[in-house]
């Protein structure tokens, strides 16, 4: 193995490196959408279900903003609601769904791709996931995309 090589297998397992790029995604995770406000990307049928299950207690049988029956699963509007509940603001109830499973996801991969492939792949894998423009402006938005992303990987590592 030549010196080039080696100081790269080197850098790229070291835990400074994966402590950096996880830093990075992090932040990115973060910072993306700020200021928070909503916006056309944003999802109004989990922001008003969720606020539908606080002001009127309706936990089961959620409505769209335009009182039609809302078609997403309940478990975000859920989640929204509990926050709320801890930080009394929808801006965080609304986004922090979204930001947690996209950390959680990136660890789970990391974690998969380190045990399949070893410490390079555990780099690069939660880095192309983190770092590419999808990734980092859903994990702050309204919606329901990066929870069912969590989902969908999860039952594929089960299988």
């Amino acid at each position: 193995m030549s010196m080039g090589a080696s100081w790269a297998k080197s850098f790229l397992e070291s835990s400074r490196t994966v402590w950096v790029i996880s830093a990075v995604i992090l932040g990115f995770f973060a910072l993306t959408n700020l200021p928070w406000q909503l916006d056309d990307y944003d999802h109004p049928h989990q922001e008003f279900t969720s606020f539908e299950m606080i002001k009127e207690g309706h936990w089961f049988f959620q409505r769209t903003p335009h009182e039609l029956i809302a078609q997403k699963p309940p478990l975000v509007g859920w989640s929204s609601a509990a926050i709320f509940a801890i930080t009394r603001s929808w801006d965080i109830a609304w986004r922090l769904p979204s930001f947690l499973t996209a950390v959680v996801l990136a660890t789970i991969l990391f974690r998969a791709a380190n045990a399949a492939y070893g410490a390079v792949a555990a780099l690069i894998a939660p880095g192309a996931f983190g770092l590419n423009l999808m990734s980092v402006r859903l994990a702050t938005l309204v919606r329901t995309d990066m929870p069912l992303a969590l989902v969908i990987f999860l039952v594929g590592l089960l299988i």
